[in-house]
């Protein structure tokens, strides 16, 4: 599920989204499917050459979380646990032409 927030500017529209999901890993071997939480962002911009055409540029980033590790620290003054968050993390950015339909 996601949201795009344009921000008209005329010609020119900048916008932004949010998405949130799943992700399903198919490894291969004898390893079992997972399905993780995922989340994502993007930045972008379109412009428009008159009603019916336009580009559009767009950068995103998707993030899927893999759990997390607990640690334990210590020195001679005590002992701390820490958690460590492990992620797969994806970059895109892609370009394209928008064509109205009336």
């Amino acid at each position: 599920m996601g949201f795009v927030f344009p921000y008209p500017q005329g010609q020119l529209v900048p916008f932004s989204l949010f998405s949130l999901g799943v992700t399903t890993f198919y490894p291969e071997g004898d390893l079992d499917n997972e399905t993780k939480f995922s989340l994502g962002g993007a930045l972008g911009i379109k412009y428009f050459v008159n009603d019916s055409m336009g580009f559009r540029l767009q950068s995103r980033l998707m993030a899927t979380s893999l759990g997390s590790d607990a640690d334990v620290w210590c020195d001679p003054f005590g002992c701390w646990t820490f958690e460590t968050r492990n992620w797969v993390t994806q970059v895109d950015v892609s370009a394209g032409i928008i064509l109205k339909v009336n």
